[in-house]
């Protein structure tokens, strides 16, 4: 890929929503380490907090050290469409965006679950057409389920009836998705099964 000035690889720049989570922090964690030069996290203030502070103590608790020195923070929230006015300017067709950001709580208000994992991910779809950049929608197994069947990240199937609406919200971002695929979006669905404290500590969620 080349290397600049910094000594980083060259890489696709790279936009990443939900690095306050537990899966979005170590994601975000391999991604400095693998060189990507940019990084931009899109972060929302909370509580009192900058998204700054949150990112901040959010790495400092999981990795004992601050990684804002490595990203460049974009502070919004991806359920407000205005944020994608920021993107503007840093966004390019080389681009990736990775979507980490969810409610994982499997029975949160619907309101709720609709808001940040349907909607925000049509707008984050929205914004890689109108840039022609990469899609990466971070799911979950439980959004695929064929009875006695093998599923992997391709198989399209339809809701199951037994769905907590965690899952099936994030079945529907994945009908938006595969939708938008079909016309011209590039995308990349990573479906997660069940998440685990750190095999090399035992640390999980804060």
């Amino acid at each position: 890929d080349g290397t600049s000035a910094s000594g980083r690889a060259a890489r696709t720049p790279i936009i990443l929503t939900g690095a306050t989570g537990y899966f979005g922090a170590h994601l975000l964690k391999e991604l400095i380490e693998n060189n990507y030069e940019k990084i931009y996290c899109i972060v929302r203030p909370k509580n009192g907090k900058t998204a700054a502070e949150r990112l901040e103590k959010i790495t400092e608790y999981y990795f004992g050290k601050s990684l804002l020195d490595c990203v460049e923070i974009i502070s919004g929230d991806i359920t407000n469409p205005q944020i994608y006015n920021k993107l503007d300017s840093v966004i390019t067709k080389n681009t990736t965006i990775i979507n980490c950001a969810a409610i994982v709580k499997h029975f949160a208000e619907k309101k709720i679950l609709q808001a940040v994992n349907v909607d925000a991910v049509k707008y984050l779809i929205d914004c890689c057409k109108r840039h022609d950049c990469n899609f990466v929608q971070i799911s979950t197994l439980s959004a695929a389920v064929l009875p006695g069947k093998v599923v992997d990240e391709q198989t399209v199937c339809s809701l199951p009836s037994d769905a907590v609406p965690y899952a099936a919200s994030k079945w529907q971002a994945e009908q938006l998705a595969f939708a938008a695929a079909a016309n011209g979006l590039k995308l990349k669905i990573i479906r997660l099964g069940n998440l685990a404290p750190r095999s090399t500590d035992g640390v999980f969620q804060i």
